[in-house]
């Protein structure tokens, strides 16, 4: 039976980065953050509310591993936090003689701190996960690839090269259609599809700092979704990035949802972005490190 209180039931989706960082919570309302990410310069609880804090922390968890098999875990144990670096960070032990098995196959997510391994899902027993069947994309449609473009170019993009050395010289140019590539990521079972679309730089560039300005995009239909746009910098030297995860679908007794998760990186930040099967971005769980 997944948590309930006062008729409604509640889970929520962890990640293991060595300990458990709690990221999102489901209540009857929907996805939302965990109330275990805000502040500024300290980390703190989002609320008091110890429907979320008592009921959700108190319940046994479960860790999933890259096969789908299932760890029982104690009761999480919170982590006193000082910065928001620190943010949503739960202890746990493991029974006697379990080792968590990360994915050292797959590739490794980018963060702030350096090239890691995948995490690990952890939700509170009662609660299952389930990835949904993938393959790679396919390169879109002419149509697909003009409108992929069209949403790119909403905003304005600068195409960079470098002279050679000694000088480095900068060059720069407003970027056209033949700069831009279109990567196809991942197509999902009930047809969303990923693509990353960015600027074709030159791979010998002598730029110290290239950003190719990637951005991350789902079709669904006809329906097509720069999840990126959001994030993006205002004014800022570096952009923040969307990277997929995975799809999954997560069900209690009375919920289930289909959901594909997003890495969020960029300047001194790292976190997650949970998105709907209609491509809507529910939740959002992001720290920084200064």
């Amino acid at each position: 039976m997944p948590v309930s209180v006062a008729g409604q039931e509640i889970t929520a989706l962890g990640f293991v980065e060595g300990n458990i960082r709690l990221a999102f919570v489901r209540t009857n309302k929907d996805w939302e953050p965990s109330c275990f990410f805000a502040g500024q310069d300290r980390a703190m609880l989002l609320s008091d509310d110890s429907e979320c804090a008592g009921k959700i922390m108190a319940w046994p968890w479960q860790v999933v591993d890259a096969k789908g098999r299932y760890t029982m875990l104690g009761p999480l144990i919170p982590i006193k936090h000082h910065y928001v670096s620190e943010a949503g960070l739960t202890a746990f032990t493991l029974p006697p003689g379990t080792e968590l098995k990360f994915d050292q196959s797959a590739a490794p997510r980018h963060t702030w701190m350096g090239k890691s391994a995948p995490p690990l899902l952890a939700v509170p027993s009662g609660t299952h996960v389930k990835r949904i069947q993938s393959e790679p994309g396919k390169s879109p449609e002419q149509n697909i690839r003009t409108q992929l473009i069209e949403q790119y170019f909403t905003k304005d993009r600068v195409f960079y090269t470098c002279g050679p050395a000694p000088d480095y010289t900068v060059h720069k140019r407003p970027a056209n259609l033949s700069d831009v590539l279109v990567k196809p990521v991942r197509r999902f079972q009930g047809k969303t599809t990923f693509y990353e679309v960015s600027l074709n730089l030159p791979k010998d560039s002598q730029c110290d700092v290239v950003d190719t300005e990637s951005e991350l995009m789902a079709v669904k239909g006809d329906q097509i979704v720069n999840l990126t746009k959001p994030f993006r910098d205002q004014g800022g030297a570096f952009s923040t990035s969307l990277t997929l995860f995975d799809g999954f679908l997560v069900s209690t007794e009375n919920v289930q949802d289909t959901i594909f998760i997003l890495f969020v990186g960029g300047y001194n930040r790292d976190g997650y972005a949970l998105v709907d099967s209609a491509l809507n971005i529910k939740a959002v769980s992001m720290w920084g490190y200064h």
